[in-house]
């Protein structure tokens, strides 16, 4: 399941980005926040069924929008992107680039930003405030429908100049609010604070995708496999470091220390601004 998602997502990205390539920005965020519309989809739908299914009927449910997603690429063949090429020497180039490694370290980051409080969101609720598992579930439903709502917001601006800037940002408030759900003293104010939360992290992963098109134009799939895979990789490293924390100390304390990841994050961002100039002088 998981290598067809990669698939999937490393085909989609180019695709999206290069058939709107006056607006990637916009078009990637908007193709992205259908992955947390999904998400909050799956949840409303997961809580309704589990009182009349097990978990393998839900999954065999699971069949019916995957075959219907095959469907669609069956009937409607993928549209001509004319005059994109990939370069044969793309991917060796890239990794001589210092610039690539910033987005490769950006991705990392952004993944751990994201998929590390989806994770532990639920048992944080669970396990600080008492929740029952369906009522906790909800924290993740928030934070998700938080970030289709930021991704569909920023789909619609037209243009951002200085999208670093908006990232380093975005990575600020993500790591003041990560401190700020560990320490929230009442259920209320952590579900407002991962709300806010998801709507922040939101931009981070699709505003870099659609960055690394304009810094890397000739490098086609090959630069949404490496980042797809480091973005993943923030999704594997980080949520067991906090659960290793959780066991050692506590789930605040936990949660709290992700805030090192957007703090990070936010270092990337700047030393990505700080390269911009230099990266137009290679291209040129």
């Amino acid at each position: 399941m998981g290598t067809g998602s990669g698939i999937l997502e490393v085909l989609v990205n180019p695709i999206v980005c290069l058939s709107e390539p006056k607006q990637k920005t916009r078009a990637v965020n908007f193709c992205h926040a259908f992955y947390s519309i999904g998400a909050v989809c799956c949840i409303l739908l997961a809580s309704a069924l589990m009182r009349s299914l097990s978990w393998r009927g839900l999954y065999f449910l699971g069949l019916l929008p995957v075959l219907s997603y095959a469907w669609i690429y069956l009937r409607h063949p993928l549209p001509s992107l004319q005059g994109i090429r990939e370069e044969k020497s793309s991917s060796r180039a890239l990794w001589r680039r210092p610039l690539f490694w910033l987005f490769l370290a950006g991705m990392l980051f952004s993944g751990g930003t994201e998929l590390g409080p989806a994770q532990w969101a639920p048992t944080f609720l669970h396990d600080v405030f008492a929740m029952e598992d369906g009522l906790a579930a909800m924290g993740l439903l928030i934070f998700s429908a938080s970030m289709a709502l930021g991704r569909i917001g920023m789909s619609r601006v037209a243009s951002f100049k200085n999208r670093s800037k908006l990232l380093t940002m975005a990575s600020f408030f993500c790591g003041a609010l990560l401190v700020g759900t560990s320490l929230s003293p009442a259920p209320l104010f952590a579900l407002v604070s991962l709300a806010l939360l998801g709507f922040f992290v939101s931009v981070l992963w699709p505003t870099l995708l659609a960055m690394s098109v304009d810094a890397f134009p000739n490098s086609g799939a090959t630069l949404f496999s490496f980042l797809g895979m480091a973005g993943n990789a923030g999704g594997i490293l980080f949520p067991p470091l906090a659960g290793k924390i959780a066991d050692h100390w506590n789930i605040r304390l936990a949660f709290g220390g992700m805030s090192f990841i957007p703090l990070i994050l936010m270092a990337v961002f700047l030393l990505m601004g700080l390269s911009r100039s230099l990266n137009r002088n290679e291209t040129s």
